[in-house]
């Protein structure tokens, strides 16, 4: 249908997950030899997917701060609050398993029950955060268009 696909992710049984624009969403459980269309709960776009090995389940999420969470690697999903408004675009997450995204407008937000809540760490003018890595002092990286940035969390 001609839509972006915006993100790629082998997840840790194997399973290889794609999503993009208007809740496109593919799924291939063969290393990629077949694919299949999943269906999406939302009709809007997806940026990404995080793992979230601890528990064994897969977070997507996308505009405007939709996120949504599948413990049957893409099969079904159920929708996870968050307090974002704006589209999310980045994600990590560190050596305890607290998930951090991060996305437009400045906004970080970060789940300490591996993905089930999420709270607001910052959001803070039209920055456009579009990368986020987590390092070991308790710190996130944040790369937009204006550069590098830092952050505790």
């Amino acid at each position: 249908d001609r839509y972006h696909l915006n993100s790629i992710a082998v997840l840790s049984t194997g399973a290889v997950l794609i999503v993009g624009e208007a809740g496109t969403m593919f799924a291939s459980y063969d290393q990629g030899e077949s694919w299949e269309t999943l269906y999406s709960p939302y009709e809007g776009s997806f940026f990404g997917i995080q793992e979230v090995p601890q528990v064994k389940e897969v977070l997507i999420y996308g505009l405007k701060g939709n996120v949504y969470s599948s413990a049957d690697e893409g099969q079904s999903w159920d929708k996870v609050a968050t307090p974002a408004t704006t589209n999310l675009t980045g994600s990590t997450i560190d050596e305890n398993g607290v998930v951090i995204l991060s996305g437009f407008s400045g906004v970080i937000v970060r789940s300490t029950d591996q993905g089930k809540t999420f709270s607001k760490v910052k959001q803070s003018g039209l920055e456009a955060y579009n990368a986020v890595a987590t390092l070991k002092n308790s710190e996130l990286v944040l790369v937009s268009d204006h550069g590098v940035h830092f952050q505790p969390y």
